[in-house]
């Protein structure tokens, strides 16, 4: 007799049994978030604060994102698709100049504030840069008046949520949406300060800043979720796990350091042959009272009495399988962060072949990373500097240019590592022969500006064709 069609296609992991979990169910996107709430930002900062191996893994995502920044090339062109050389550099020189105080205390370039937001994104799930536009105040000494302020996740206030029974709009974790579930708007706390304080104080006031003048840089893992979550969330427990049985073996490793032994007593052979020790008077013989056993190398003991031994304690330390099982462990946090093994535990003991076939296999993500900050951080930033730049005077659109390409750029991300330099270099020179790549492009890939590279190789031909000696001029001086 066959079996129903539903049970033949019953997912063998649905069933439930006494060997296999059920899981919770999860709900939706927002009602995860809300049940961890900010546990897992704080765990994730601690680590940060105290676990070398989050710090290294941080450190690793940071630098192959946005290294020591991402840089920005205007590509403003003609309407037949030509760069203009004098706009780009003008526009590029006063970008340059605002760089250095792209932030509203004045205190961070646009570098600086690319690597903080970027690992505060990463550890925290998410960040924000809220748009200073126009000649408020601390916009007035600025030639673009236009400046970003940065916010972490702590000035949006997970607890502050609004359903829809009274109005059309809703605000679920502190965001404010339409009905579509578009952001309109964040509720950020008023007060300047520490908002973990403001948490617990009376003042629960928060100012309403439309969503145009905010960006929301979130780390997400499912659809339609409205606050982002650390990347640390599915390592968290086995990162305390490590750093507790590496903080017990270092313990156990200093024990060992200072060697200890013990003297082990076997009662019945003592209350046999204890007589053979005992003096006239019936006492212990006076070697064996008050003993002191001096440890040194190569020693001997030989007063021993009878049915004592000697045990070691501790002499088991370290453990020889510890770095065997650390090594598995780190392999499983690698894949679960998204950075390459030998990065996170610094080991590049590996064939080239080994080592380029793990960047390769890495370089896809940190490409999916650095086009989300670029998308959803530094071309809303930059695209707003140009406005303003427009806006104030400081740059005039040529006339034959492109006014869609006004702000265009060209973002440069940090360049790719050598393993091989010989061979990725002959490699490259294939490519560009046979046309499957321009030189450009191949300049752009190691991080560097086409532009300065060719401005730098004419000059150095210049002064090459300067030092060469002239062809009319003879080899040795005439006879007078």
């Amino acid at each position: 007799m066959s079996q129903p069609a539903d049970k033949i296609r019953l997912y063998e992991a649905a069933k439930v049994s006494d060997f296999h979990k059920t899981p919770e169910k999860s709900g939706s996107a927002d009602y995860s978030i809300n049940h961890a709430g900010s546990k897992l930002r704080d765990y994730a900062r601690w680590l940060d604060e105290n676990n070398d191996l989050t710090i290294g893994a941080l450190d690793v995502l940071v630098n192959n994102i946005v290294g020591a920044g991402i840089q920005v090339d205007p590509q403003i062109t003609t309407r037949r698709g030509e760069t203009i050389p004098r706009a780009n550099e003008r526009l590029r020189e006063l970008w340059d100049d605002w760089s250095r105080r792209a932030d509203i205390t004045g205190e961070l370039t646009i570098e600086e504030a690319q690597r903080l937001a970027c690992r505060t994104w990463l550890r925290d799930g998410e960040t924000f840069a809220e748009h200073i536009d126009g000649g408020v105040r601390p916009n007035r000494n600025r030639v673009v008046p236009y400046s970003v302020r940065l916010l972490e996740s702590d000035w949006l206030p997970f607890e502050k949520i609004q359903d829809r029974s009274n109005t059309q709009a809703s605000i679920v974790h502190g965001v404010e949406k339409d009905a579509d579930g578009i952001p309109t708007a964040y509720h950020f706390y008023t007060e300047l300060g520490d908002p973990r304080y403001i948490r617990y104080s009376t003042n629960m006031e928060t100012r309403r800043v439309p969503a145009e003048r905010v960006e929301h840089l979130k780390f997400a893992r499912r659809i339609n979720q409205t606050r982002g979550v650390t990347v640390f969330s599915g390592v968290i427990n086995r990162l305390d796990d490590i750093k507790d049985a590496e903080d017990s073996e270092r313990i156990a490793m200093r024990v060992a350091a200072a060697w200890t032994a013990a003297i082990i007593r076997n009662p019945e052979m003592l209350g046999t042959n204890l007589k053979s020790w005992e003096t006239e008077d019936g006492d212990i013989d006076d070697r064996f009272k008050n003993r002191y056993l001096e440890m040194s190398p190569g020693m001997v003991w030989d007063n021993l009495l009878p049915g004592e031994d000697i045990k070691a304690i501790g002499l088991d330390r370290p453990n020889t399988n510890l770095i065997e099982f650390l090594a598995d462990q780190h392999r499983r946090i690698a894949a679960g962060i998204g950075v390459s093994a030998s990065s996170l535990t610094k080991n590049y003991n590996g064939t080239y072949s080994a080592q380029r076939q793990e960047l390769v296999e890495q370089k896809p993500q940190y490409d999916r990373l650095r086009n989300q900050f670029v998308s959803q951080f530094l071309r809303p930033i930059y695209e707003r500097f140009v406005f303003w730049a427009v806006e104030s005077g400081a740059f005039a659109l040529p006339r034959n240019a492109r006014p869609e390409t006004l702000a265009r750029a060209d973002y440069r991300a940090p360049g790719m590592p050598w393993i091989d330099p010989k061979k990725e270099m002959e490699a490259d020179a294939v490519a560009v022969t046979n046309g499957f790549k321009s030189r450009h492009m191949v300049v752009r890939e190691r991080g560097y500006d086409p532009a300065i590279v060719d401005q730098q190789l004419q000059a150095d031909m210049f002064a090459v064709s300067q030092n060469q000696p002239s062809e009319e001029m003879p080899d040795e001086e005439p006879d007078e």
